[in-house]
């Protein structure tokens, strides 16, 4: 089916070269999430759109919707005056950026995802890149992933201590034996900072920002992120030492 999306807002996550003088880019709309599509003669000298082929830059789109490649018919600043990007949060873009490509469908509608990734954008302005990545992860998990009580344990319906040890699975829950030998071991402080995300938001839903709490919260976040990636292994986590402290 062949729709024609006269007006959306989208994101560039990735570009490569297609044919003699196209583009082939990988955008996160709002209205139609993760959209792959032909830009015809984008690489040409006279076109001064390629200037806009930026990540971070809020874009203004039109597209005819396809199946497989769709093509790009409008491509515009959304904000005449748009934000300029923190560079030195560049390798924070790349991994938000892989992450989407990695795990988004093609064509998966959601604004949720759309408004947390801008959202993360912002508080990595902020200098605040815990929060930042939580952001965009916590959506992905919940996009996809109806998660289990993370306040008490299921063998002994105990609530879970700071300074106490647990075994979790995102089926089965958390545990205060390892029941099925392939459970993760967490701290339960980073547990209970989980559960802080998760209930802590702001009238829109982002997460309220909390740089102690998203960095105690990482180990569970990835292991979650980790479900969602089914094996796939990201770039960005092995070849950018400077984000181990923040993934």
């Amino acid at each position: 089916m062949v729709t024609s999306v006269k007006e959306d807002y989208a994101y560039l996550l990735h570009r490569v070269p297609y044919r003699d003088q196209s583009v082939l880019a990988h955008f996160l709309t709002q209205a139609n999430g993760k959209v792959s599509a032909v830009i015809n003669g984008i690489k040409s000298t006279k076109n001064n759109r390629r200037a806009l082929l930026q990540s971070t830059r809020q874009l203004r789109v039109s597209y005819t919707l396809k199946p497989g490649l769709s093509r790009l018919t409008l491509l515009e600043l959304a904000d005449s005056q748009p934000t300029v990007p923190n560079v030195s949060y560049f390798l924070f873009y790349q991994y938000m950026n892989e992450l989407l490509l990695t795990i988004l469908p093609e064509q998966l509608p959601s604004k949720t995802i759309y408004n947390s990734y801008s959202n993360s954008l912002a508080l990595l302005n902020q200098d605040q890149p815990h929060s930042a990545l939580r952001q965009i992860e916590m959506a992905l998990i919940e996009q996809f992933d109806d998660l289990p009580d993370l306040t008490t344990t299921v063998d002994t319906q105990e609530q879970i201590k700071a300074n106490c040890h647990y075994f979790f699975h995102p089926e089965h829950g958390v545990w205060s034996i390892n029941q099925t030998g392939r459970q993760h071991y967490f701290l339960g402080s980073q547990l209970l900072a989980f559960n802080q995300l998760i209930n802590n938001r702001d009238d829109c839903g982002h997460l309220l920002p909390d740089e102690a709490i998203a960095k105690e919260a990482k180990p569970v976040t990835r292991h979650l992120i980790d479900q969602l990636l089914n094996g796939k292994s990201l770039k960005t986590r092995t070849a950018f030492k400077d984000l181990r402290h923040y993934l």
